[in-house]
């Protein structure tokens, strides 16, 4: 589950929001040493008015056509399991006999089902009622080939307190799918106010038509983002009388894709209050304020206490000779001593009380770091960002939904440390993470630097390729008649693709792993009866983590019989990463195959295992393959290279990449013919 920091500065946000005149207290600025003075003043807003008009719910008696047959659209959709026809979604804020502002928001569906697949997938519907106060109306049917209607009946409609740990749900089941018919439902439900929010659409299967309508007060002015090829969304003042509109609809067919990132969105937010002015009504400033003020409030413990903790962290750098050591030991210290509970953010007022009951929520995890990394005199910042494979950050449009992930960057050394993933030891970090721009956060203790830098914004760095290598020594040796092969395999791995390994490593039994890495093993050489396995931990150069895993096989199913003949299906043998899409992080991956055979034999066909391709754009390599082979002797010896120096590869160079992906695949394609010697 992602962190998601709104959850915990909602509060600072709505109170500066719900104002006619705002204006930003400074935070006060320590002074005194790191050591002596812990105490942060949070960020506040005043407020002198309420923002929220009388109004009414514009959607409240919206409904569907009551008789109707199945919608016709003007293509052949049976390609696709299912195709969302109507997706129609409203936001209202509005307020109604003096009450407070709610949102009301309204959602109309239809889906057209094309298959099997397709009924088994949407015979149910889950509606969040995550922050929900009040369902308004919610109703749901088919729509049949023959025109024919069944509706939902409200009393098999049910409400699920929570749904892997997803929150609150409402559910239902519609009955009589087939293949032809329609599911249409339509909801309403009420919310808190929230003045930032995101609408993703779903594209798993293609949308035929999309709505998107935000209604406010007229003195509202709201901003949105359109993402993804989503249009942009206009303001329409005369839409609603006394209102304000921002709209976007788009009608033709849309392509499926179920990658995050790539999802339509859009993400919205009150930008000012047009009866003030049009100075905005939180920037990045504001926000790296309220979490600065946030992380470091360590106000809430007592002078004991904070002595308390101050000897704690005094204890744990004790045998420290450098900054480096110390960072090093701090976190040993929490990832030894205190366990993660990734479904909560906070279970604790205090760093004291997570260290005293050795469990904390991801917020607790990240408010420790930032209390013992201080204490011990350790200058640093905190980059808050979000996923890139999700949604991302975009530093253009402010708003809470960037920001997801922290991120130490200790400014000295220049080394970075993702807290929650703490086996990214500092030196790498995950790999949605690199390169994303992030919000800065500096503490506020002026000794090291000022505690709101000119640069709001900043990136994280990428690793470099050599830092997640994938080395492979695989040794075959073939008895005197080419009739069996026994194997040596040795897999070096480091950085990203050790780093996994070596978590289910330390969480999984010994049973549990051998059994893991048998699969491993046999994923390269099929059919191999493993006679011998071994694995380690080891820290390679640069201190970066790695695994070694080593086999001793009996492959004789790898040889097939054509005639007198020798067929051995090389390229199987070979992972290679060329995907549809950019690597997820740069890594390099090495094959040496020593292929020994007896005295009387030759391969017909090495000059096949030659084969390469380079992915180069203005002195930039993006992507690698270079493949070859040579006999020593009775040896033949394979060299299989392939490289991602870069962590994305351009769009505009997808068709030169498909020459890499081809080169790669025909490789996989190659089998030796080995004969006797003529």
């Amino acid at each position: 589950m992602t962190f998601r920091i709104s959850t915990l500065i909602i509060c600072s946000i709505l109170l500066g929001l719900q104002c006619c005149h705002i204006h930003t207290s400074e935070a006060s600025v320590l002074t005194g040493g790191l050591s002596a003075d812990l105490f942060s003043k949070p960020i506040g807003k005043v407020a002198t008015g309420a923002i929220s008009a009388t109004g009414t719910f514009e959607n409240e008696n919206y409904d569907w056509q009551e008789q109707r047959n199945p919608i016709g659209i003007p293509f052949n959709t049976s390609y696709s399991d299912a195709v969302v026809i109507n997706d129609r979604r409203v936001l209202e804020y509005s307020q109604a006999d003096n009450e407070k502002m709610y949102i009301y928001e309204t959602v109309h569906k239809i889906i057209r089902i094309n298959n099997r697949d397709a009924i088994n997938r949407f015979n149910k519907v889950h509606i969040s009622l995550a922050d929900v106060n009040r369902v308004i109306a919610i109703k749901a049917r088919t729509v049949h080939p023959s025109g024919k209607i069944t509706e939902v009946e409200s009393q098999a409609m049910r409400s699920l307190e929570n749904v892997d740990n997803t929150g609150a749900y409402l559910i239902f089941a519609l009955e009589g799918l087939e293949q032809g018919s329609e599911v249409e439902y339509i909801y309403q439900l009420r919310r808190d106010s929230q003045f930032f929010g995101r609408a993703t659409f779903e594209t798993a299967v293609p949308i035929w038509h999309l709505e998107f309508e935000i209604i406010t007060p007229e003195h509202l002015i709201f901003e949105a983002k359109s993402y993804n090829n989503f249009p942009d969304l206009r303001m329409l003042p005369l839409r609603y009388p006394g209102k304000n509109s921002l709209y976007a609809h788009m009608q033709g067919m849309t392509q499926a894709n179920e990658r995050a990132a790539k999802l339509m969105r859009v993400d919205y937010k009150l930008s000012y209050n047009a009866l003030e002015g049009d100075t905005p009504l939180y920037t990045w400033a504001d926000i790296s304020r309220m979490i600065r003020n946030m992380v470091y409030d360590f106000g809430m413990l007592g002078d004991a206490q904070i002595n308390q903790m101050r000897q704690q962290a005094l204890a744990i750098v004790k045998d420290a000779n450098s900054e480096a050591e110390k960072i090093d030991a701090i976190i040993k210290f929490v990832t030894d001593n205190v366990r993660i509970e990734p479904n909560e953010d906070r279970l604790h007022e205090s760093p004291l009380a997570t260290v005293e009951t050795h469990i904390g929520g991801r917020m607790d995890i990240i408010q420790l770091y930032a209390m013992l990394f201080t204490v011990a005199d350790i200058p640093h910042q905190i980059l808050v960002t979000a996923d890139r494979n999700r949604m991302g950050f975009d530093s253009d449009f402010v708003t809470l939904y960037s920001l997801e992930e922290f991120v130490f960057h200790f400014t000295n050394s220049d080394r970075y440390f993702a807290p929650i993933y703490a086996e990214y030891e500092p030196g790498i970090i995950p790999a949605m993470l690199q390169g994303n721009q992030a919000l800065v956060v500096t503490p506020p203790f002026d000794e090291w630097e000022e505690p709101i830098t000119e640069q709001l914004i900043d990136s994280l760095p990428i690793s470099d390729f050599s830092q997640s290598i994938d080395q492979n020594c695989l040794h075959l040796q073939a008895d005197e008649a080419m009739e069996t092969l026994n194997a040596y395999w040795e897999r070096s791995l480091t950085g990203h693709l050790a780093i996994l390994l070596r978590k289910w490593h330390r969480q999984a039994s010994t049973e549990e792993f051998e059994a893991l890495m048998h699969k491993v093993v046999q994923y390269h050489i099929p059919q191999a009866t493993v006679t011998g396995l071994s694995w380690e931990e080891t820290s390679l150069t640069g201190n970066l983590p790695g695994m070694v895993i080593r086999a001793n096989l009996k492959a004789g199913s790898l040889l097939e019989y054509a005639g007198e003949n020798r067929l051995l299906r090389i390229g199987k043998m070979v992972e290679t990463g060329i995907k549809n899409n950019s690597p997820e992080y740069p890594f390099g991956r090495h094959y040496q195959i020593r292929l020994q055979i007896p005295e009387g034999w030759q391969v017909a066909n090495a000059d096949e295992l030659n084969k390469s391709a380079i992915l180069k754009h203005e002195n930039t390599v993006y992507a690698r393959f270079h493949a070859s082979g040579q006999m020593e002797g009775n040896t033949l010896i394979i060299t299989v290279e392939e490289y991602f120096p870069e962590a994305t590869i351009p769009e505009s160079a997808a068709a030169a990449y498909q020459k890499v992906k081809n080169c790669a695949a025909d490789f996989g394609y190659v089998t030796l013919v080995i004969q006797k010697a003529q």
